[in-house]
């Protein structure tokens, strides 16, 4: 069985997924940029349009005049319509959402990479999973937790679209609960396994299984201080019926979050 150095598996696990995401990066950035500048561009037709007398708008679209027709992109045709500028193509959604979406593309491939990694090294036989430390009962207790506390943060989004804002908060304040607990459980989990020798630096598997988890974990973290900021506006009324968009991105980040732990706790505990 091959057996690599700690450093080694570091690096892999965590150079691949960066290259990925700094690659996805600078190609997001480039079709953006491409879309603003064609944007900005029709925006800019529009208003010379718009400034032309009627008369001469009307023998533009229809040929007349005698001058040739300025060729329109796809873009400029969908931006303007008889010379008005209308909202700029967005695929239906807010941008803050928009937002959410590109970002948690980019958390995907990361992921995909490092569990990538993980599934290639037992394959191979690179690694030995040490079964008589992992809590599997633990692990699945766990599981059920964050589980349910995507279920919470289903009913809290109900609640504050339904102007039910006592049941709002106490659903929020409950996904906070319970992803503490998770971590709780986590770090209990992580205990056991160092009183097993299983650590970042003991094998393939310590580093392996401590980076998946470790920045499960981190993730886990920065959606439970996303949730107290949510909370304390949650508090002083700022969400309502018609005002929601932030309790639903943070619903679309921590459901990417639990899904992400059912597949690592499926290849790390249960394959």
């Amino acid at each position: 069985m091959i057996e690599l150095d700690p450093t080694t598996v570091f690096s892999l696990i965590i150079g691949l997924p960066l290259l990925l995401i700094l690659g996805m990066g600078a190609t997001i950035g480039l079709v953006m940029w491409f879309l603003d500048r064609q944007v900005r561009q029709a925006r800019a037709q529009a208003a010379q349009r718009a400034a032309a007398p009627a008369t001469e708008r009307r023998k533009a679209r229809s040929g007349g005049g005698g001058g040739p027709r300025l060729a329109t992109s796809p873009i400029t045709r969908m931006v303007t319509a008889e010379g008005v500028v209308e909202a700029a193509p967005s695929m239906g959604l807010a941008m803050n959402k928009l937002g959410m979406w590109i970002f948690l593309a980019s958390e995907v491939m990361f992921f995909t990479a490092l569990i990538a990694t993980f599934v290639s090294f037992r394959v191979r036989g690179m690694m030995d999973i040490p079964g008589e430390a992992l809590n599997v009962p633990l692990a699945a207790v766990n599981t059920f937790i964050l589980i349910v506390s995507s279920f919470t943060v289903v009913m809290a989004l109900e609640s504050v679209q339904d102007g039910r804002e006592g049941r709002f908060i106490l659903f929020l304040l409950a996904t906070l609960a319970l992803g503490s607990v998770f971590i709780g459980i986590q770090g209990i989990e992580w205990s056991e396994l160092f009183q097993h020798g299983v650590t970042p630096s003991s094998d393939t598997f310590g580093t392996a299984f401590f980076v998946l988890t470790g920045f499960h974990g981190m993730h886990v973290i920065i959606g439970l201080l996303w949730l107290l900021f949510a909370l304390l506006k949650a508090f002083r009324g700022d969400f309502t019926r018609e005002n929601n968009l932030g309790i639903e991105l943070f619903g679309l980040y921590w459901h990417f979050v639990d899904i992400v732990w059912i597949i690592l706790f499926t290849i790390i505990y249960l394959i």
